[in-house]
């Protein structure tokens, strides 16, 4: 059968004992790390946690047939393969106790984006969608290994079930999401997967090749509607939604599948809390089922694959892709991975602890054996099958059973409901018919101390703590790379414009881990100025400062409220450059020099294409002191706001109504107003009234007409008089000012 390969002896490796015959979940290989012994271990306990976000209300991209209202399934002829001898695969896997369980087979189809594709439709004016059809008869999923992928800026590659089409995945661009040119696809429920790729008018065509597609034989429904296997389970297991106290701890578990040895299998697993609380997506599986990213990359997870209630109708379940391995150990056979791709709403975290496990403690492991919906199974921990009390305890089954599939479930203590390990493997194999083990698990609290760093936080990046506007971090122009913001930790950006200063910015992201959006506000608390959200991986936007003078402003980077993310990682890019084209400052400005009694008058020279211009004025010669204090259409202005003998010194600005062409401060000038005063009674000038002043009032008087102030008419009536001369006494002796 040369359309798929089969490697079952090299996939399931020889077990922790020679002299034990058959091990159902072994797989501890020679990846051996050093052992964290001990009964010195400080005992830490950790909550499980449910997460606050909503689902999501942001829209998503469109399929580009269902944007553009086309029914694409008259344009194809599929591409069909011949059918897979499930009846012989399955007598194949039943030789071999699997733990893995294989679920699908890996065929060969070599069809790139240049060779075996229908030009479904052609838009002139809007892009062409090319499409293919490939159905391997019978599968209850499928998968699609894309290599050499290229995509130009605009294009969209989507993958579906022609039956779901709503449940497209896509789109994807660049080198795919990955980065890396290569990546398997999620599963695909049924015999038929379409691919289509729409490209813009005037963009190039990129290119990818499908190098091999994954038929699923068993162990897969499609979407919430019981079709396929029933997967109930047997007789002898719990639904675990009839177990209302593990509620909503048990969505912390996931049913996943990966590609290795040219076949997919299928483990349990589950998402591991934080000391933090904070969402990171860590996921504790079996190293014997996942030991090495190029495996991880491959990870598909089914979230809520389970009954809707007990015993009650299939629940929808969610698919999350493609993994990191952080830390794998083959001695305790544990791989602690972290999720690429958003986790759904309405998953938990579980809690753990590092407390000693009593032998006889009541138990729990929460996972899908044979691919069943969620299953739980109960026992009493007892000492390792085979001795090995360091890595592993033991576990003798009361209530329900773990099979082939169970591998990397959680095991927990009944007491608290924390994580205390992950199923490993049976002394012989376990089913309905023997259900009792004994199965063995590692032990949490002896490898905590290799995992603690990561269990303490989720990873974070340079700036660190800057998780509001108060504690933003100051950036200029540059680019900062690997970033890192969380569903509970959004980031803030301080950065100074000066007038004029272009800010443009470029937050670069993987959008198949989910949706980041960016903000830009003119204070901290103040208003949205720039505001770019919805699922672009790029997003970029160009903000020019029209004040005038420096102004902090602030980007707050988040994962939309709402959105089915719980992290990601991206990148900034800050260019200021300043783009004003100032007119001239006007030249020649001249204030009047006590020419004017409270008020100084202010010309210049003009300035072509200005329509206005702006005074300002300082009591010292520094135009950064200066305010303000009034505007002229013209070249002259008179401030009326002096005090008498003070110097002032004024500057011009030119201004016209396009933004940025301010002009400089004109050179200063100073001046100052200057009102005379006389001193009263002083007739001779010399600024005392004494016998000069009353001699000369006295040659004047009797005057009846024509008087003036120097011949004495004080009272400026005319006449120089009595009323003179007693107002001349009134003030005889002073000295002006």
């Amino acid at each position: 059968m040369s359309f798929y390969r089969t490697a079952l002896s090299s996939r399931l490796p020889a077990c922790l004992l020679p002299a034990v015959a058959i091990v159902v979940f072994c797989g501890a290989t020679a990846l051996a790390q050093v052992d964290t012994r001990g009964a010195d271990v400080s005992v830490v306990s950790v909550p499980y946690h449910v997460s606050d976000r909503t689902a999501s209300t942001e829209p998503r991209p469109v399929l580009p047939s269902l944007r553009f209202g086309l029914d694409l399934t008259a344009e194809l002829t599929p591409i069909v393969l011949e059918p897979v001898d499930v009846n012989e695969l399955l007598a194949e896997d039943a030789t071999v106790p699997q733990s893995p369980m294989r679920v699908g087979v890996n065929r060969p189809l070599g069809v790139d984006s240049t060779d075996g594709w229908a030009a479904c439709r052609v838009m002139p004016g809007v892009g062409s969608i090319w499409c293919v059809d490939v159905v391997s008869p019978d599968a209850q999923g499928l998968r699609l290994l894309l290599s050499n992928v290229d995509l130009p800026n605009g294009v969209e590659l989507w993958i579906y079930s022609p039956k779901y089409p709503a449940a497209a995945e896509g789109p994807h661009n660049g080198a795919g999401p990955l980065g890396t040119g290569e990546f398997w696809t999620k599963i695909i429920p049924g015999e038929q997967v379409r691919v289509e790729y729409f490209v813009p008018e005037g963009v190039d065509d990129g290119f990818f090749l499908i190098e091999e597609l994954s038929h699923l034989y068993r162990g897969l429904e499609a979407p919430g509607s019981g079709d396929g296997d029933d997967l109930r389970g047997g007789s002898c297991h719990n639904d675990v939604m009839c177990y209302p106290d593990w509620h909503p701890l048990h969505n912390a578990t996931a049913r996943i599948y990966y590609t290795d040895d040219g076949s997919q299998w299928l483990c349990s697993g589950a998402l591991l809390n934080t000391e933090a609380s904070d969402e990171t997506p860590y996921f504790m599986t079996a190293n014997h089922c996942v030991s090495n990213d190029t495996v991880a990359a491959t990870v598909v997870a089914y979230w809520f694959y389970q009954k809707q209630y007990c015993d009650g109708p299939n629940a929808s379940y969610q698919q999350s892709s493609y993994t990191d391995v952080l830390w794998t150990s083959g001695s305790y056979d544990v791989s602690l991975l972290m999720f690429k791709g958003s986790l759904p709403t309405g998953v938990a975290w579980t809690g753990w602890d590092t407390e000693m496990i009593a032998s006889g403690e009541d138990v729990a492991c929460i996972g899908h054996p044979q691919g069943y919906r969620k299953k739980i199974s109960f026992g009493d921990k007892q000492g390792h099958p085979w001795g090995d009390n360091v890595h592993y305890f033991g576990i003798y089954w009361t209530s329900g059973t773990v099979e082939g599939g169970s591998s990397g479930s959680g095991v927990y203590r009944v007491s608290n409901y924390n994580y205390i390990g992950t199923l490993s493997h049976s002394a012989v194999p376990t089913d309905c018919d023997h259900p009792e083990g004994p199965s063995g698990a590692s032990k949490f609290r002896n490898f905590y101390g290799s995992i603690s760093s990561y269990l303490a936080a989720g990873s974070e990046d340079t700036f660190a703590g800057n998780h509001s506007c108060a504690t933003a971090r100051l950036v200029g122009s540059g680019s900062y790379d690997n970033l890192v913001v969380k569903h509970i930790a959004e980031d803030w950006f301080e950065i100074v414009l000066n007038p004029c200063d272009e800010l443009d910015l470029t937050m670069s992201h993987n959008n198949n881990w989910g949706d980041i959006d960016i903000e830009l506000y003119d204070a901290c608390g103040g208003n949205i100025v720039v505001q770019r959200l919805l699922g672009a991986s790029n997003k970029t936007f160009q903000y020019t400062h029209e004040g005038d003078s420096a102004q902090s402003y602030y980007l707050r980077v988040f994962l939309g409220t709402g959105d089915d993310d719980t992290r990601n990682e991206y990148s900034l890019s800050f260019d200021v450059t300043n783009v004003g084209s100032p007119l001239p400052a006007p030249t020649n400005v001249q204030a009047s020099d006590g020419e004017y009694c409270d008020e100084v008058h202010v010309s210049w020279n003009s300035v072509s294409a200005a329509t206005e211009y702006s005074i300002w004025r300082s009591e010292t010669d520094s135009s950064g002191t200066a305010d303000q204090k009034g505007t002229s259409p013209t070249t002259s202005f008179i401030d009326g706001t002096t005090v008498d003998s003070v110097t002032y010194y004024y500057w011009v600005k030119a201004h016209n109504d396009e933004p940025c062409t301010d002009s400089d401060f004109s050179d200063s000038d100073s001046g100052y107003s200057y009102c005379e005063t006389e001193c009263f009674g002083d007739l001779d000038g010399d600024n005392d009234i004494d016998l000069a002043d009353l001699a000369q009032l006295l040659a004047s008087y009797g005057m009846t007409s024509g008087a003036v102030y120097e011949n004495g008419d004080l009272d400026e009536d005319g006449d120089v008089d009595l009323s003179d001369l007693a107002a001349l006494l009134g003030v005889y002796g002073t000295t002006c000012p």
